[in-house]
């Protein structure tokens, strides 16, 4: 029989009780043919199916022990090692790792026990250990260059493992040279999946940089050669990449469908450190639609499972996101628990990005707790520490604390300077999030020096970019969520407006609202009046309405992934109708025509306006959710909120 026909039967009887009486009778045919025949099979299942190609080094130690002979044993030795790293079992790949260089020694191969040492830097890299995997990686190109650069491909993989290793300690230029040097070496070579995984990994260093545009180029260019080539872990990892980008540019839906498709692919392949990884990363898009609960147990998840495969490096960045969700939830203490435990493991693995990370987190609590001096020392020390161009984003969130701190201490003066100076800051480098803090910060900083016109524009700015945010979410729940720590921006325009009032200045908003409204108010309007929890409650019930029904029509949505809980339709069918006899209640309780007009489109004729209450003494904020139409009008006098649909007249 042919070594392709004897490794095809050998692999087929593995899982049964005959394998070894199988074994014994090829005893006579086996040979180093076999066991190369087995060889090519792992390369190709490492990516594919990391899972078959632990059965396939199993099925290879098998045959070299039958062998006898002590290469065969070694590459046996090194296959079971590469295919426990590609499955997620880290700390068994390193042990065999570190047995078949020994093995490879004996046999007097220096190429090969090169080869052992570049694949246990991955093997470093991926627990952590981010300094033993540089300094074995210096070893293994001294090692490489003395036996003359006999394989191009080794050495473009060491470039590939080690890269990784030289950004999480911050040297973020050496980690780009390493990419661009094994994605030339691969394209030369006629390897495009190889040069394919390389841009990924570009892609990340160019989201860190605030280059969006680029990362998003080159995860295209990416996921398209993968998909070409079949191979589906790898896809999936580029999914999962494009998910970040997409939460790091404030497009939450198109994350989470991102990370859906990630999740579905590795979870099929049973890679658990893989699923982990993006359950970690959907705990960051939970967080940002302040579904805090769900993120906490996305992230509890994911660290029992980065803890069991001691994936130090991912360790930490769950404890950073398990802080982060406490936080948001008020349970500082438990937050400033976890952050402790990042720090400390940061340091030891020596991990300044993430450090950097952390101690921003730190900044954010001590705002939380009320110690703006405490947040803006943390933030001034993080800036200090940065080197120029390094993590931008982080930067521009660094002087957005800063200038918080500042309003919260009154020294509206540095709070200007701080402001002024984000503001001039690189357009990319500040995302949506960052953006809409910039806004509101502003706001809240004219407000306190008594600049209410503009203060007022720029709480409509920050309205307007918090609304892009929101549109983007297909789920009226995740929207209800998503503006549940927003009501500020509202609250400070109410505010702001009052003071305009009584100063008898007028201003006239437009907010949230794609079309030209023409907005009849009756002629008691300005009568005072404080309708605004009413209309509220009008607000947050018709969007639970909407997102009631559209689950009672269609149960299947997107955001019913893995990490959300099962709905019952009769559970929802009995809150829809409570909601319905809520509503009821409160347009009962509206005043009779209190809305005269329905906003109508720019297309149509508007109906002759009753008289006006003098615009000298009054603001006016007209916007819609939805349909429902609302208008606050704001005098010298009070305020008072009316509401309608735009489909109803009252």
């Amino acid at each position: 029989m042919t070594p392709a026909a004897i490794a095809t039967d050998l692999i087929s009887q593995f899982s049964s009780a005959d394998f070894p009486a199988t074994l014994a009778a090829y005893a006579d045919q086996l040979s180093l043919e076999v066991l190369r025949e087995l060889a090519d099979r792992i390369s190709r299942a490492l990516s594919r199916k990391p899972g078959q190609a632990l059965i396939l080094a199993q099925v290879a130690q098998a045959v070299a022990e039958r062998l006898g002979d002590p290469f065969a044993q070694a590459m046996a030795l090194n296959f079971l090692a590469a295919a426990h790293n590609h499955s997620g079992d880290l700390p068994q790949a390193l042990a065999l790792s570190h047995q078949a260089e020994a093995a490879f020694q004996v046999c007097q191969q220096p190429l090969r026990v090169t080869s052992v040492k570049i694949n246990r830097v991955a093997t470093l890299r991926n627990m952590g250990r981010y300094a033993e995997a540089i300094d074995l990686a210096a070893e293994a190109r001294a090692e490489y260059q003395a036996l003359g650069d006999p394989r191009p491909d080794f050495l473009a993989n060491l470039e590939v493992n080690v890269a990784w290793a030289l950004w999480q300690t911050g040297d973020i230029g050496a980690a780009a040279g390493c990419y661009e040097r094994a994605g030339q070496t691969y394209e030369a070579l006629g390897q495009q999946w190889a040069a394919a995984v390389t841009y990924m990994d570009r892609a990340i260093l160019a989201e860190e940089q605030a280059c969006f545009a680029t990362a998003e180029d080159l995860l295209g260019q990416a996921r398209a050669i993968l998909a070409a080539e079949d191979l589906a872990k790898e896809r999936a990892h580029v999914d999962l990449n494009l998910g970040i980008l997409a939460f790091k540019t404030g497009r939450l839906q198109a994350a989470l469908h991102h990370l859906e498709l990630a999740h579905h692919e590795l979870e099929s392949q049973q890679l658990a450190h893989a699923v982990a990884t993006v359950n970690h990363y959907r705990a960051q898009v939970y967080l940002q639609l302040n579904l805090a609960q769900e993120a906490i147990r996305l992230a509890h998840q994911a660290r029992q499972s980065f803890k069991r495969d001691r994936r130090a490096g991912m360790l930490l960045l769950s404890h950073l996101n398990l802080a982060s969700g406490y936080r948001q939830l008020g349970q500082l203490t438990t937050a400033h628990d976890y952050l402790n435990r990042a720090r400390r493991l940061a340091r030891r693995l020596a991990a300044a990005p993430t450090l950097n990370e952390i101690d921003t987190e730190r900044a954010r609590l001590a705002l939380d707790q009320r110690l703006p001096g405490r947040a803006r020392r943390i933030a001034r020390q993080v800036l200090k520490r940065l080197k120029p161009l390094e993590q931008p984003t982080l930067a521009l969130d660094l002087r957005l604390i800063e200038a918080q701190s500042d309003l919260m201490s009154g020294r509206w003066q540095r709070a200007s300077q701080a402001l002024q100076t984000i503001t001039q800051a690189a357009p990319t480098a500040l995302t949506p999030a960052l953006r809409l803090q910039l806004a509101w910060l502003q706001a809240e900083l004219q407000t306190n020096q008594a600049a209410y016109v503009e203060a007022l524009a720029a709480y409509e700015n920050a309205a307007q970019q918090l609304l892009w945010q929101h549109e983007q979410l297909i789920s009226d729940e995740t929207g209800l969520d998503f503006l549940a720590d927003k009501t500020g921006i509202l609250a400070g325009m109410r505010r702001c407006s009052h003071m305009l009032a009584t100063t008898g200045r007028f201003s006239l908003t437009q907010l949230a609202t794609k079309l030209e409204l023409a907005l009849e108010l009756p002629a008691a309007a300005s009568s005072p009046s404080s309708p605004a929890q009413p209309n509220g409650q009008m607000v947050a019930l018709q969007q639970r309405w909407h997102w009631l029904q559209n689950r009672l029509e269609s149960p299947f949505t997107l955001l019913d992934d893995t990490a959300r809980r099962e709905l019952d339709p009769e559970q929802l069918r009995q809150e829809l109708r409570q909601v319905e006899m809520e509503l009821a209640e409160l347009h009962r309780r509206q005043q009779a025509g209190t809305l005269v007009n329905t906003p109508a489109r720019a297309t149509s004729a508007p109906t002759p306006a009753p008289e006006r209450p003098d615009p000298g003494t009054a603001v006016l904020h007209f916007y819609q959710v939805d349909d429902q139409c609302q208008a606050l009008l704001i005098s010298a006098a009070g305020s008072q909120l009316f509401s309608g649909l735009a489909s109803t007249r009252f």
